[in-house]
């Protein structure tokens, strides 16, 4: 029945709760599930389900809504957003670097009749 979307019949699975949405990129997808289960998670086409798969926590069955593989995109399109982290990381560190600077000179006094 779980080979047959839209059959009446077919059970509702559960999905993990990592990826509800159904999107993830393919590195945290194979952090969530696991060598064994991405390798086959991995090669299953959209709208197939998988052979059982047992491992020490039971047996799983993924069911493939939709498998898309990741192309990169090409570096001209994304430098000026790699540039901006860059910075953004750059400003980020010197902020931090200013704050503890500041903090560890900072000589506050209050004056008397002001506490």
């Amino acid at each position: 029945a779980l080979r047959r979307p839209g059959d009446p019949a077919a059970p509702s699975l559960p999905r993990t709760p990592t990826m509800a949405d159904g999107e993830e990129y393919w590195f945290a997808a194979k952090i969530h599930l696991g060598d064994r289960l991405f390798a086959v998670a991995r090669s299953l086409p959209t709208g197939a389900v998988s052979p059982p798969v047992a491992l020490s926590d039971g047996v799983h069955l993924l069911a493939m809504a939709k498998n898309v593989a990741p192309v990169p995109p090409p570096f001209a399109a994304v430098r000026d957003k790699v540039l901006a982290a860059y910075i953004k990381a750059q400003a980020a560190t010197l902020t931090g670097a200013n704050g503890r600077f500041l903090r560890k000179r900072a000589d506050i006094q209050i004056a008397p009749g002001f506490a």
